[in-house]
C-alpha cells in the first residue's frame, strides 16, 4: 500500500494554503506536526478527498483518490479536527449509524461497535446522549467512528484535543497495536503525541512541507545544551539563543538551549529531543523567511 502526494498545493481565494506538497506514505505511524495554521488540516482535508487540490494529486497505488471515490473511502478512516456527531444520539445509535453508511452488515455492526466502545471505554455510557458528553468523551467517540470497519488509512487530525493524560497515553497504546498493518497519520501541533510512537515526522510551516524524516535524522542535525544560571544572570543573556525550555528550579532557571556551538562554559552537551528539533527546524524556518 502506498500513498502518495504528488505536488499538491492548494488556495483559498488568494490566500495559499498549500505549495507543492510532495511526499510518499506506506504502512506505519507519521506524525504531522506544524504550528496552528502550518496548513496541515488543509492537506488532511486532501487527503480524504474533501477537496480537490489546486495543482497536483493524491493517488493511493497509482490510482488518483479522486477517481476510486467509494473504493478509497471504503479502506479509509477519518477523524476531522471538529468533530461532532449528532447530538441526539446516543453513542450506540451513533456508531451503528456510521457502520451503516460503511456498508457494514448489521451482526458484524453490532459486534464492532460493541468492541470499540470497550475500547475508547465508553461502553458504560452507550446509552447516553452525545450531547452530555465531556469534550474528552466526545474525541473518544471520534476515535470509535474512525475505526469502524477496520480501514486500512487512519487519518486522525488532532485526536488527542480534549483528552487527559492517561486518555493520550491509552490513545498511543491503541495506535502502536494498530500499525503494522495500517496507515495511520496523527495530526497534532503537540510533539509529546508523536514523540513516542511515530516512524516518520512530517513538519510543515506555512503550507510548506520542511521535511519527513525518522525521528532519529531529525534530532541528530540538532545540538542542544542544558545551563543552569541565576534568575538574575538569565536576564541578561543573549536574545539570539534559540531556547526549546525553560524550568524554575531553586535559586537558579534550568534552560535548554539549541545551539551549533557552546553557547555558556557552564553549558553541558545532551541528547536532543524531538521537540528541540521541532523548535530548531521551525526557528531555522521563519529567519529563513
Amino acid at each position: 500500500m502506498k500513498l502518495t502526494i504528488e505536488n499538491v498545493s492548494h488556495q483559498f481565494g488568494d490566500v495559499k494554503a498549500l505549495t507543492n506538497i510532495q511526499c510518499e506514505l506506506t504502512e506505519g505511524i507519521y506524525g504531522l506536526l506544524g504550528t496552528n495554521g502550518a496548513g496541515k488540516s488543509t492537506l488532511i482535508r486532501a487527503m480524504v478527498d474533501l477537496i480537490k487540490p489546486t495543482s497536483g494529486h493524491i493517488a493511493l497505488d497509482g490510482r488518483a483518490i479522486h477517481q476510486l471515490g467509494n473504493q478509497y473511502r471504503e479502506c479509509l478512516g477519518y477523524l476531522p479536527q471538529n468533530f461532532q456527531g449528532y447530538p441526539q444520539f446516543t453513542a450506540e445509535k451513533f456508531l451503528n449509524y456510521i457502520a451503516n453508511l460503511k456498508g457494514m452488515s448489521p451482526t458484524s455492526a453490532h459486534t464492532e461497535v460493541e468492541q470499540l466502545l470497550c475500547l475508547v471505554d465508553l461502553i458504560d455510557v452507550k446509552h447516553k446522549k452525545i450531547k452530555t458528553f465531556s469534550g474528552g468523551m466526545l474525541r473518544r467517540l471520534g476515535i470509535a467512528q474512525a475505526l469502524l470497519n477496520n480501514p486500512t488509512i487512519l487519518i486522525l487530525d488532532e485526536p488527542t484535543a480534549g483528552l487527559d493524560p492517561i486518555e493520550r497515553i491509552k490513545l498511543r497504546q491503541i495506535l502502536m497495536e494498530l500499525s503494522q498493518y495500517k496507515l495511520i497519520l496523527l495530526s497534532t501541533h503537540i510533539v509529546s503525541d508523536i514523540e513516542t510512537i511515530a516512524d516518520e515526522v512530517l513538519l510543515m510551516n506555512e503550507g510548506e512541507l520542511l521535511v519527513k524524516a525518522i525521528p532519529e535524522e531529525l534530532t541528530a542535525q540538532v545540538n542542544s545544551y542544558t545551563w543552569e544560571v541565576e534568575y538574575e544572570k538569565f536576564e541578561a543573556t543573549n536574545d539570539s539563543l534559540i531556547i526549546s525550555q525553560i524550568k524554575n528550579e531553586e535559586g537558579c532557571k534550568k534552560v535548554r538551549i539549541i545551539s551549533e556551538y557552546k553557547p555558556y562554559e557552564e553549558a553541558v552537551n545532551v541528547a536532543a529531543t524531538l521537540e528541540d528539533a521541532y523548535v530548531y527546524y521551525m526557528n531555522r524556518e521563519n529567519k529563513q523567511g
